[in-house]
């Protein structure tokens, strides 16, 4: 199965929050499944720690998905992505 990172944003009745989340992708390519929860940035090493970042980065370039529906819900407006 593939995956990567992708901004997910999430409404609850106390607040709506933006974060990283895995994504895993069915074969036609569509939004499949999300990690319930947000991941965090973590590595072994100094060098997987920056890959791990890297990785994280390119989910800026993404829509963002909703975390009910896994539907893309909007381009993000960041400088320099």
């Amino acid at each position: 199965m593939v995956w990567n990172y992708r901004v997910v944003k999430r409404v609850t009745p106390a607040e709506t929050i933006y974060a990283i989340h895995e994504a895993y992708y069915a074969e036609d390519k569509t939004v499949d499944a999300i990690t319930q929860d947000a991941v965090g940035l973590t590595g072994a090493t100094p060098e997987e720690l920056h890959k791990a970042w890297s990785l994280m980065e390119e989910a800026f370039r993404a829509p963002v998905l909703d975390y009910d529906t896994r539907k893309e819900i909007a381009r993000l407006a960041v400088e320099g992505t």
